[in-house]
């Protein structure tokens, strides 16, 4: 049975997906807005170099193309 996750559930799953990434973190998204706590979540992947870190997206808030 499909379970959609919305809300306070789906940014704890997120979190813990980016938090317990070990080797490879691959994130795709047609849209994606970053805040100040995802960005901070990110910060403990960037620098380590056995974490690969991996993000595709469409488009971004500050980058809106017209339809």
């Amino acid at each position: 049975m499909t379970k959609f996750i919305t809300g306070q559930d789906l940014e704890k799953v997120i979190y813990d997906i980016i938090w317990e990434a070990e080797e490879t973190l691959f994130i795709v998204s047609p849209f994606i807005r970053l805040d100040d706590y995802f960005k901070k979540l990110f910060d403990k992947h960037v620098y380590d170099p056995k974490v690969h870190l991996i993000i595709v997206f469409g488009k971004n808030e500050r980058e809106l193309a017209e339809a």
